[in-house]
């Protein structure tokens, strides 16, 4: 019986970390679905928020690894022409302006 209640509660704790993943993987398609991969110089490209899903926020971009990596990471100005990931310190250097 105890083997039983033992097998039942690692059952309980798969699925709770089952639908955690869940949740978070519905969350991250929901953000994604906000930004369309745009190219931002010769060979360059980011993320960019689409002007329909703004609501308040500024225009941005997000890294493209970041964003494979299901990690949002917006782009900080870091001298003429050039951005920087703050998450993978990734110097992108771009001929297009938000």
């Amino acid at each position: 019986m105890m083997m039983i209640q033992s097998d039942y509660q690692n059952v309980l704790r798969s699925r709770e970390e089952l639908e955690k993943k869940l949740i978070a993987q519905e969350g991250w398609d929901k953000e994604r679905s906000r930004y369309c991969l745009e190219k931002v110089g010769l060979g360059v490209f980011v993320y960019a928020l689409k002007a329909e899903n703004q609501g308040g926020e500024p225009k941005h971009w997000i890294c493209s690894k970041g964003y494979e990596d299901k990690q949002k990471s917006i782009l900080q100005g870091h001298g003429m022409n050039l951005y920087l990931c703050p998450r993978c310190k990734t110097d992108i250097h771009v001929n297009k302006f938000l």
